[in-house]
């Protein structure tokens, strides 16, 4: 699974979630923008901690998890 993750708290569910299922699971982080909330941050540190792969290019995968935009969007796609 690869979690496309945004920067803010959302971004942070999806990489708490990735790391949650690291080890059990082959999953892998995409972050697109560096994270810029601290639950963000804390959460990505506590991820490479324990060695979820990171990509640097959106790959390929059999499930995507967006994690990219929350219920707070106030912006256009």
């Amino acid at each position: 699974a690869l979690f496309v993750c945004g920067a803010g708290n959302n971004g942070a569910d999806g990489i708490a979630a990735a790391r949650l299922l690291h080890k059990r699971y082959d999953v892998a982080i995409y972050l697109p923008f560096p994270p810029s909330s601290n639950l963000a941050k804390l959460q990505l540190e506590r991820a490479l901690s324990i060695g979820v792969p990171m990509l640097n290019t959106l790959g390929e995968a059999d499930v995507y998890v967006d994690a990219l935009f929350g219920s707070g969007l106030n912006r256009p796609l």
